[in-house]
């Protein structure tokens, strides 16, 4: 049995026409947000996500049927771990909503403000030693 990004990349491919087995991989969600990683098809992705209520096997015969017969490859875009570290940290030191916080962000790499940011975020507190570290005395200093 073949997984969802084969039945998907069926659209692209045009090999065959997915059987029942394959189609019960499909879900409309994932079909429009992998055709929407593509910009020529970005309008297809629309129309089918503004007529949400179409079942599964209608939405894949749309992009079937509606899709040129071609080798596309793109990448899911993902979230920047960089980013959201510095949208957490722009969201606890001034209180900012996700929305504000990215259109903070070049203005604060601009003037670099993320080290004093760093320093007042900074919780602190003493680390507790482990047992496994030898104690040092004071009298064996001195020696």
């Amino acid at each position: 049995m073949s997984g969802l990004f084969d039945v998907i990349n069926l659209i692209h491919t045009k090999d065959h026409y997915p059987d029942e087995d394959e189609m019960k991989e499909y879900t409309s969600f994932m079909g429009n947000r992998a055709l929407s990683q593509f910009q020529e098809l970005i309008f297809h992705a629309q129309a089918m996500n503004e007529n949400w209520s179409v079942p599964k096997e209608a939405n894949f015969a749309f992009y079937y049927h509606s899709v040129t017969k071609k080798k596309r490859f793109s990448k899911w875009a993902k979230k920047d771990d960089a980013e959201e570290e510095k949208i957490k940290k722009l969201k606890e030191y001034y209180g900012y909503s996700t929305i504000k916080a990215r259109e903070i962000i070049p203005i604060m790499d601009q003037l670099d403000l993320w080290g004093q940011i760093d320093k007042d975020l900074h919780k602190g507190g003493a680390k507790r030693q482990t047992k496994s570290k030898k104690r040092v005395s004071s009298k064996s200093l001195n020696r």
